[in-house]
């Protein structure tokens, strides 16, 4: 009897040891053990929390998902919005086990509170994805809305519109009148045209004074479809031209818009271009005016068409070649060569073209496998070559990963033929995947990063922070880094917001246990901010421009 005693006494002190939440249900889901920090949790008492059901603490809106986990019973980690005895609701990680004890079928049940981390989840997208002065949405969240409304439209059938809006002569403004006030014009601006707009209509600003709406027209005729935007952008340059009084001016602001048609054959590039073209029209035309996109207006594109042309000519003669930038760990006086990232460039006619120019291209025709291709056996190369240099044996070399190419069926066992014919170490190969191929064919993309992981390969999540991913990915995803975007570090001497996004990811890495590392510094003062945010890695001009490989030195 005493040891039995004895026994539970060191039960109930390692249950109120533990910083989860413990509770045991019984067959019946009602609640029948718990410890003092899943009392702290809920709010209740220890009396209180006995007999109540086991979904009395989860928010109705994760009732289902909670049910579906525990009919297969599934023993996983996973996200569930709690609610605790005053009705207020947190989020949780959830891991259930059944168990028996005394003969009885019971579930216990481990919470942990990650409420702050959601917090700083939401802020990082929030900031992401929002334009910080007017708080509207910026470039790159306007167009994944574009991709998902085109989609849309094509099932139904129907068409839609993009204003592409630029203010006229807003450079006077700020020139005339400081940035103080052009940023109230912005802002005012910016209301105005929410105020115009319909309820599933989309207001973005995607520049300094450009913005763009996205129409949803609610019509299957081209031409119906054509007048309702013209009214709609009509209205929009109407309201625009309203008089704005500040202190002791009053400012009338002109605009010019492009007009772009969602068809049943648009892409998100296209459109978005075509406004653009359509906009710079109005404007050389005399401004403060509307222009729709023509069809004559086609030069862009048939330059597009003439450079995929070009570029599976490139691929057939091998006219590209590889650049590397050192990656530096900083040191406290001498910094230390980590690795090399792998840039590719293509030569055309002794012209060295941007991948930024070519790439997409190269994405959207399939013609970035075979690139992809070359780029890898490249840098296995370089790796086998350096296993005899003391220095360099212990570099390693990253490599962006097209989405498209990651999909590639064979792509692990591709990866896995280049490790053993070059006898390579694979941890000294880096593969960089973004985050939005964490939300393409999420299963399937898992299995194969667990697979690379498998065979020792090192993987980053590059530009983090400018797409989606949850923190439950990086919790369950085996990825050893983190890459802050260029565009978060360019300006984060002087701009706060994205001083707090480089500065939360940094706070996140360390808590996952994840290397961050920052690329795109050019200047002491960004890696004066770098340093004291705690980041250690950096990449960027200010230590090494792209260069030939036989240019690097030890």
């Amino acid at each position: 009897m005493i040891k039995d005693k004895q026994q539970i006494e060191i039960l109930n002190l390692l249950l109120d040891s533990t910083i989860e939440g413990i509770v045991v249900f019984d067959e019946q889901r009602k609640a029948i053990r718990s410890n003092k920090n899943f009392a702290r949790l809920f709010g209740y008492n220890d009396k209180e929390i006995i007999g109540k059901n086991a979904f009395d603490f989860i928010a109705p809106e994760s009732h289902e998902m909670v049910k579906k986990k525990i009919i297969i019973s599934d023993q996983e980690p996973y996200e569930a919005l709690m609610r605790k005895k005053d009705g207020s609701k947190f989020w949780a990680i959830l891991r259930g086990k059944e168990s028996i004890i005394s003969g009885k079928q019971v579930r216990i049940s481990a919470i942990i509170d990650i409420s702050s981390i959601k917090e700083k989840e939401e802020k990082i997208l929030y900031l992401a994805n929002h334009d910080s002065l007017t708080g509207t949405y910026n470039r790159r969240f306007f167009q994944e809305i574009l991709t998902q409304r085109i989609e849309v439209l094509q099932q139904m059938g129907h068409y839609g519109a993009i204003l592409f809006i630029d203010l006229d002569d807003f450079k006077e403004i700020n020139d005339t009148l400081g940035h103080d006030t052009g940023d109230t014009v912005l802002i005012e601006m910016t209301r105005r045209l929410k105020e115009c707009a319909g309820k599933s209509d989309i207001v973005a600003r995607i520049g300094g004074d450009e913005f763009v709406v996205l129409l949803n027209l609610d019509t299957s005729g081209i031409n119906e479809a054509a007048y309702k935007a013209e009214i709609i952008a009509e209205k929009n340059l109407e309201r625009i031209k309203l008089s704005l009084h500040l202190e002791d001016r009053d400012l009338r602001i002109n605009a010019s818009i492009g007009i772009a048609i969602i068809d049943r054959n648009a892409t998100v590039s296209d459109l978005m271009k075509f406004a653009d073209i359509a906009m710079y029209q109005a404007k050389r035309t005399g401004k403060n005016r509307i222009v729709f996109f023509d069809k004559e207006l086609q030069k862009d594109l048939e330059e597009r068409i003439r450079t995929i042309i070009n570029l599976r000519k490139a691929i057939k003669t091998n006219a590209f070649k590889l650049l590397f930038q050192k990656q530096i760990q900083l040191g406290s006086g001498t910094h230390n060569t980590v690795g090399l990232e792998a840039l590719i460039r293509w030569v055309d006619n002794g012209k060295i073209i941007s991948p930024g120019f070519f790439i997409p291209l190269a994405e959207e025709s399939g013609l970035i496998i075979e690139i992809g291709d070359f780029v890898l056996q490249k840098v296995c190369q370089i790796l086998r070559n350096w296993k005899k240099n003391n220095t360099k044996k212990s570099w390693r070399i990253s490599v962006n990963i097209s989405i498209i190419q990651f999909e590639e069926r064979l792509f692990v066992e591709k990866i896995k033929k280049l490790i053993e014919t070059h006898k390579i170490d694979p941890q000294k190969l880096r593969l960089e995947i973004t985050e939005n191929l964490l939300m393409h064919s999420i299963e399937e993309n898992f299995i194969k990063i667990r697979q690379l992981k498998e065979l020792g390969i090192t993987l980053s999540i590059d530009d983090f922070g400018t797409g989606f991913s949850s923190l439950m990915y990086l919790k369950k995803l085996p990825v050893d880094e983190l890459k802050i975007d260029r565009s978060f570090v360019s300006d984060i001497d002087s701009n706060e917001s994205d001083r707090i996004i480089v500065e939360t990811i940094a706070s996140l890495g360390r808590k996952f246990g994840l290397e961050v590392i920052a690329e795109g510094v050019e200047n002491e003062k960004q890696l004066q901010v770098i340093r004291q945010l705690g980041i250690t890695h950096v990449q960027g001009y200010l230590f090494s421009k792209p260069v030939e490989i036989n240019v690097i030195g030890n």
